[in-house]
């Protein structure tokens, strides 16, 4: 039995409907799970690793105190140096 991608259902060897190529699995771990994807759809599970990670990076930037310093900052026109 040939595998597929875990994500579209290419069959591994065959042409992918969708950009008629020669699908070649790619393993690639994502919320704890082994996902064995096609070219296409292991590009689309790195972009949503890669925006997770930025979102997460963003959220820590915006902590509450550095949120409150901005804002007094802002409002009352001061300039401190950190």
């Amino acid at each position: 039995m040939k595998k597929k991608c875990s994500h579209c259902g290419a069959t591994e060897g065959h042409k992918r409907p969708i950009g008629r190529y020669i699908v070649e699995l790619h393993q690639l771990e994502f919320m704890g799970d082994t996902l064995e994807l096609c070219i296409t759809c292991f590009k689309h599970y790195q972009r949503k690793l890669s925006k997770k990670v930025d979102e997460h990076e963003d959220h820590e930037k915006q902590s509450l105190y550095a949120s409150l310093k901005k804002f007094y900052k802002e409002a009352l026109h001061l300039e401190h140096n950190d």
